[in-house]
């Protein structure tokens, strides 16, 4: 039961990790753009 709680919010974890990274680069892309 616990195991399966660390795995979902690992995975969570992971997901907001890309999230950020996607963010970061979009910006990065604005301000190459501008």
């Amino acid at each position: 039961m616990i195991k399966m709680e660390m795995e979902k919010i690992k995975k969570n974890e992971q997901k907001i990790k890309k999230d950020n990274i996607t963010l970061i680069e979009v910006e990065n892309l604005r301000t190459f753009a501008n």
